[in-house]
């Protein structure tokens, strides 16, 4: 399990990162990114679908709060977004 959420923060949140610095990524594309992620850690595939031991909401809560510090795929977007305009 921790290995599975160190991939998570590592290589799957990471993989869009070039076209989230650039354009606004849509919807859709943020709802299956968050998907594939949630799919993997649980069921350890992004393929199988398992239950849930905690809601996605607690996993990408900071470490002290009690989550994984998973962070989310918006929030990146508008931070990557919002250093353009900082620039």
């Amino acid at each position: 399990m921790a290995g599975r959420a160190i991939l998570i923060k590592s290589v799957i949140s990471v993989i869009p990162l070039y076209y989230m610095s650039i354009f606004c990524i849509p919807k859709g594309v943020v709802c299956k990114i968050t998907t594939m992620q949630s799919r993997f850690l649980w069921g350890g595939s992004i393929d199988n679908r398992k239950i849930d031991i905690l809601a996605w909401e607690i996993v990408v809560k900071e470490k002290d709060r009690g989550g994984l510090s998973a962070g989310t795929i918006l929030a990146k977007t508008r931070a990557l977004l919002f250093k353009w305009i900082w620039n």
